[in-house]
């Protein structure tokens, strides 16, 4: 059996989270490159006034993993500006309907670039379920807005986005950010339009349907 610190420290890991190193010997020829990334992705906005750019990451990610390097951002806040930078890439990617972000997966493109950055597995999570939360909530007061106006498609759409986001990102249980989401939308709709929600969400992953039940408290 586990220790209690050995489970809760796997109950801190997000769910897409399956490595915590790069294999193979480190390849210290590819250092110089990756310098001259980091210099791009932290200056971004004082140097070309510009935000973090998905792609630098990807690429970073990417030259990291291929030669087994790390990188250490100059500080904790700007590894996680970075990293929450990811991550709002992918809920947009996934949301649309993709699993990829360039040629990689999406879930190995977030664990990998933790992994570069140094991020650890307990705030990887906190970063990741945070904009899960804050999108999965503005979503569904979003539905309620299109189920109040009769835009059925519109209204459909986002059921399914929702979806897809719990799919590829989904809460640990007993995610702090449930209760969260549950409280904010306290008010916000009518229990017939919870009802709504629940019986037009697709029904094909049974752990999404009860988590969403969850978010909206029946």
């Amino acid at each position: 059996a586990q220790s209690p610190s050995a489970s809760s420290s796997a109950s801190a890991r997000p769910k897409w989270w399956t490595y915590d190193d790069f294999s193979g010997p480190a390849d210290e020829k590819a250092r110089p490159q990756l310098k001259q990334l980091m210099v791009i992705l932290e200056d971004a906005k004082a140097a070309y006034g510009r935000d973090v750019n998905l792609y630098d990451l990807l690429q970073l990610k990417q030259l990291c993993e291929r030669h087994a390097l790390k990188v250490k951002p100059k500080t904790s806040n700007s590894r996680d500006a970075m990293f929450r930078t990811a991550i709002k890439g992918a809920v947009e990617a996934i949301e649309n309907g993709s699993t990829m972000l360039g040629s990689d997966p999406v879930e190995d493109f977030l664990n990998g670039l933790a992994v570069a950055l140094g991020v650890p597995p307990s705030r990887g999570a906190a970063i990741s379920n945070g904009e899960v939360a804050a999108r999965c909530r503005a979503s569904l007061l979003q539905a309620v807005v299109f189920s109040r106006t009769g835009e059925d498609i519109e209204f459909n759409m986002t059921l399914i986005k929702i979806d897809n986001l719990l799919t590829a990102l989904p809460f640990q249980e007993n995610a702090p950010e449930i209760e969260v989401i549950t409280s904010s939308l306290n008010n916000r709709m009518t229990g017939e339009e919870r009802k709504k929600i629940v019986a037009a969400f697709p029904q094909g992953r049974e752990e999404n349907l009860a988590m969403l039940k969850q978010m909206l408290n029946l």
